[in-house]
């Protein structure tokens, strides 16, 4: 049982207790913090009765590693987002790229273009498995996105892609597709793009300064082009700007949240997602010129936090000070439930848990390379993959992937026993895997880190109410 009984800023008292979070009055908390020492104590009486009901309702949680190949198997028949890597091919030479010299986990990059091909055998065998017995949804939204080095540089086999699967007119899908650009090439192609409403996520880190680090071949700042592209696709299609077009900001030691915010909020009219410096795969070579560079995403400026009740929820979530908040909202709402089957689940029977907080295999993503390497996910190192596609046909083993992630998995139950935030874990196997010569996983929330985990949140809770019921709104609206 994982118990702690922690304090907020605004010195109210809470019980957390097996995933519970109870509000304790005062008397409750002077009874059991040795201001009195009469068992008898109605307090005291009603603070044990009060552990004693949690506990009884807590559920009786156990840890699996039996990714079954059934399970697999499931998870392709219902996939919901593939990533196809046009190129490894690129027009920038950004100096923090995650497939640049600070890196050493990814294939050699030699220019290569995806080939359509290699691309078409494994949507055949998709569009099979999305028509047969597995997929249990009536009708799918799957995404196809398409990712790079910059995917504009091969155009012809996104047309390709786009082109093919709208021919299928399949009644029980409906396919959208999304593209990460750095918008070098966008003024070519941006007619096509909007015709078939491609989501675009386009890579800007601020003003012109604080995209420094994203160069051309030659070392010149890319940002004149990119922000002119940008500035096209607006005035010319602003319908498509508004509802398909976001950013994403790198934060590095050259900006900050807030000019990225400013930059956006006054520039673009959207405030852009931030991401940090990816922490996986460093060249041992490379970690001080990777330190010098990288900036905490949680722990970026000192500026206070202006919130009131017309602040909308979008950039309430966009905000990097206070976005955790929302994860830790959906980790702790119990009542929320993601199907009808989950609804009426009996809530006594034990529950089965993987260890971590990795995805199962590919329950959410599937991301095909262009050497034909099947990975779970993009952010997973090339050394890694689940399966292969060559020019002929598709190799997926469900029996080796479910001994993969087992493997994988009994390695860290231990460390997920001793956590004390093992249901909102948020850290993945082949990150840890490779960050570490070991599987000893790194995050473990101990008591004391715990505390102030919850403390924090629970502080934010009481500060922006508003806050808190309209992330509860988009919860329950999912």
């Amino acid at each position: 049982m994982k118990e702690i009984i922690f304090n907020t800023k605004y010195n109210n008292k809470y019980l957390y207790l097996d995933g519970n979070i109870v509000f304790l009055h005062n008397n409750f908390f002077n009874s059991i913090d040795g201001s009195t020492d009469k068992l008898d104590n109605y307090y005291t009486r009603k603070f044990i009765f009060l552990k004693e009901k949690l506990s009884k309702e807590s559920k009786n949680i156990t840890y699996t590693t039996n990714i079954t190949p059934q399970i697999i198997k499931e998870n392709i028949a219902n996939l919901k987002q593939l990533l196809i890597e046009v190129t490894d091919g690129c027009n920038l030479a950004c100096e923090y790229c995650g497939y640049g010299k600070l890196y050493g986990n990814y294939d050699k990059r030699n220019g290569k273009m995806q080939s359509f091909q290699q691309v078409r055998i494994l949507l055949d065998f998709l569009i099979n498995e999305w028509n047969s017995q597995y997929n249990n949804s009536y009708k799918n939204n799957i995404y196809i996105g398409f990712y790079g080095g910059e995917p504009l540089l091969n155009f012809k086999l996104i047309h390709e892609v786009i082109e093919y699967l709208d021919s299928k007119c399949m009644n029980n899908i409906i396919f959208q597709y999304n593209m990460t650009t750095n918008a070098m090439l966008l003024d070519r192609y941006m007619d096509y793009l909007k015709e078939k409403q491609v989501h675009l996520l386009i890579s800007i880190d601020g003003n012109k300064e604080n995209h420094s680090y994203r160069i051309t071949k030659t070392g010149k700042n890319s940002f004149d082009t990119v922000y002119s592209n940008i500035l096209k696709l607006k005035n010319k299609y602003p319908d498509y700007y508004d509802k398909y077009v976001n950013f994403n900001s790198v934060l590095h030691n050259r900006n900050s949240s807030h000019e990225i915010s400013q930059f956006g909020e006054h520039f673009l009219n959207k405030i852009p997602r931030i991401s940090e410096l990816s922490k996986v795969g460093i060249a041992e070579e490379k970690y001080k010129e990777f330190e010098r560079m990288f900036r905490a995403k949680f722990d970026i400026t000192n500026k206070k936090i202006e919130i009131d009740e017309n602040t909308d929820v979008e950039s309430v979530l966009n905000d990097p000070n206070i976005s955790i908040f929302n994860l830790f909202i959906d980790s702790f709402v119990s009542n929320t439930y993601n199907s009808l089957q989950e609804l009426f689940e009996q809530s006594d029977k034990e529950i089965e848990y993987f260890p971590t907080g990795t995805c199962l295999p590919f329950q959410k993503k599937m991301f095909l390379t262009v050497n034909g390497k099947i990975l779970p996910c993009e952010k997973v190192g090339q050394e890694y993959p689940l399966g292969h596609v060559d020019s002929n046909s598709i190799h997926i083993d469900y029996k080796s992937i479910s001994e993969i992630y087992s493997k994988l998995y009994s390695e860290l139950i231990k460390s997920c026993e001793k956590c004390f935030t093992w249901h909102n874990c948020g850290q993945c196997v082949f990150v840890l895997k490779g960050q570490e010569k070991s599987m000893a996983c790194n995050t473990i929330c101990s008591a004391n880190r715990a505390y102030k985990y919850l403390s924090t949140n629970i502080t934010t809770a009481e500060k922006y109410p508003f806050i808190y019921k309209k992330l509860i709104d988009e919860l329950v609206n999912k």
